[in-house]
């Protein structure tokens, strides 16, 4: 049973305005966290009822496999893409892939199509229903999930003006986003819907709503199950970015220490603005004493208003990352818990977590935590002199480091395989 703040929080709202609340769980919640929550709402409502009614019909073949697309990124297009090309070039049936928000409109390798338009009528209707649905209360924020639970039906009606036929397949890269979760309804009664993994599973991937789920490896598998989920209705996916892009052997010493920041997330239920600067401040003057380079690698979220959470004479690098291509020489990547840890290994270079305890998604942390773990910045420094100073240290760190990696990811990939037979057993 799912007993994060998340799903508290999402429970009481329910309880609250009605179980309508449960298909727009993902925005409310950041929602309500944010300034201005009414404005953020009404202005989200009238953007998508604008790009949903003023956009030209267009004639989709039926009994088709769908990708609905919300990011461009490795949590987006770059989770799903492989399944779109490996598709397209077998030729065996129609796919096409769908912006599930509306600012997507070019993705490498594919051309983006627009869900047909909503009537004028529609939109009135969904704001009746909307209205109607959600319990009445003089509280502001029965607005704010009104406003929400308008613009995702507003979404439900562009998916069922668009999707024919009653065997289609819906894939997407995140099942509890309004749009896609708008899609995911609609195929129960025309088809099913596939979820690909698109990062750590924490406390917002659940519960799941797709039909079925596509993961990563037997741990992601263990705590979708311990949520409910059967393992049949369980897949495998290897996305193309969970791919090595060199190698590294025990004979490259790390070169410098890289801090991954995320002061951004909330989800752990740690101030992790505190302690990222707490470890940042610390590990500085640490490395200024010793001589060694320390960099800071900012998350997109961080850059978002252009502004640098970190006040002082730091080396900041901006996404997307140097050390993160197949020329970046070996660091020793340093954090507390993020999918940087997974691109760091592929990338060839030495991963270490932070010891830190979160309040929520625990599972997710237990998931990416790496196999080495230090408990202060002296010790990332122990760590660093020790891979530098040693052969044998960095060989069996190394091999410690592969066993984790092998354990997040199974390396298979089944749904491609998967959405076709079911197509062809529908016939």
């Amino acid at each position: 049973m799912n007993e994060s703040e998340y799903y508290k929080r999402i429970n009481t709202l329910s309880c609250v305005y009605g179980p309508r609340v449960w298909d727009i769980r993902h925005e409310l919640y950041f929602i309500l966290k944010k300034k201005n929550p009414f404005l953020r709402g009404l202005a989200s409502l009238i953007r998508d009822s604008l790009r949903l009614y003023f956009v030209r019909k267009q004639s989709i073949a039926s009994n088709a496999i769908f990708f609905a697309i919300s990011l461009p990124g490795r949590s987006g297009w770059l989770s799903v893409g492989k399944a779109y090309a490996k598709i397209q070039e077998e030729g065996s049936c129609s796919a096409y892939v769908i912006s599930a928000r509306n600012n997507i409109n070019r993705l490498e390798g594919c051309s983006v199509t627009r869900l047909n338009p909503i009537s004028l009528l529609q939109f009135i209707r969904a704001y009746i229903k909307a209205n109607s649905l959600i319990n009445k209360s003089r509280n502001l924020n029965r607005y704010i999930v009104v406003l929400l639970y308008w613009r995702h039906l507003l979404w439900c009606d562009a998916w069922c003006n668009t999707i024919k036929g009653k065997n289609n397949v819906l894939i997407t890269h995140n099942d509890f986003d309004m749009a896609s979760f708008a899609g995911i309804k609609v195929f129960r009664s025309r088809g099913i819907s596939i979820n690909i993994q698109h990062g750590i599973p924490t406390d917002e991937f659940f519960p799941p709503n797709a039909d079925y789920q596509a993961v990563w490896g037997q741990k992601s598998k263990s705590i979708y199950s311990s949520y409910g989920v059967n393992r049949t209705r369980q897949l495998y996916w290897n996305p193309e970015h969970l791919k090595a892009k060199k190698g590294i052997s025990s004979g490259d010493c790390p070169t410098c220490i890289s801090f991954i920041s995320q002061t951004h997330t909330e989800i752990y239920g740690q101030n992790m603005f505190r302690i990222s600067k707490i470890f940042v401040e610390r590990m500085h003057e640490i490395c200024i004493s010793n001589d060694i380079e320390f960099k800071i690698l900012l998350h997109p979220s961080e850059c978002e208003y252009n502004s640098i959470p970190y006040q002082g004479n730091y080396q900041v690098s901006r996404p997307p990352h140097q050390i993160f291509s197949e020329h970046g020489a070996p660091t020793l990547l340093v954090g507390f818990s993020s999918t940087a840890f997974i691109d760091g290994h592929l990338s060839g270079h030495y991963i270490l977590g932070l010891s830190f305890s979160p309040l929520q998604s625990k599972f997710a942390h237990e998931l990416i935590s790496p196999i080495h773990i230090a408990n202060s910045s002296k010790e990332v420094l122990s760590v660093f002199k020790g891979l530098q100073n040693s052969k044998s240290k960095r060989k069996s760190f190394l091999e410690a480091q592969n066993l984790w990696y092998r354990s997040i990811v199974d390396g298979r990939s089944e749904v491609v395989e998967f959405a076709a037979e079911y197509l062809d057993h529908e016939k």
